[in-house]
């Protein structure tokens, strides 16, 4: 998984604004959505973006599992999996929030 993570961090940095990645992107995220889930408070999503590009650190997470394989994205999922229960667990669903946004920006 680290491996693959790697080397799609490093082919897409040319454009990571736009679509990509930079070195150590993936690990910035998941510290992010930690810090995220920890404190459960769903305004805390833009205080770990992944930079200039704006993109949350969960939202970055969600489109790197699109781009890798299937055993590296489940790999990683386990690692996300507990970090998204835990910040269930500590925040609460917005019933007026747009269906089409992604859960966790769907939480209060």
């Amino acid at each position: 998984m680290q491996q693959e993570i790697s080397q799609i961090e490093i082919q897409t940095h040319a454009n990571w604004a736009r679509f990509g990645l930079w070195p150590g992107a993936v690990a910035e995220a998941l510290t992010g959505w930690s810090i995220t889930s920890a404190t459960g408070d769903p305004a805390q999503l833009r205080f770990h973006p992944c930079g200039c590009c704006g993109r949350s650190s969960r939202g970055l997470l969600d489109e790197v599992l699109e781009m890798l394989s299937a055993p590296s994205a489940r790999a990683l999922t386990r690692l996300i999996e507990p970090l998204d229960e835990r910040f269930r667990d500590r925040s609460l669903p917005n019933p007026s929030a747009p269906e089409d946004i992604p859960w966790w920006m769907r939480r209060l």
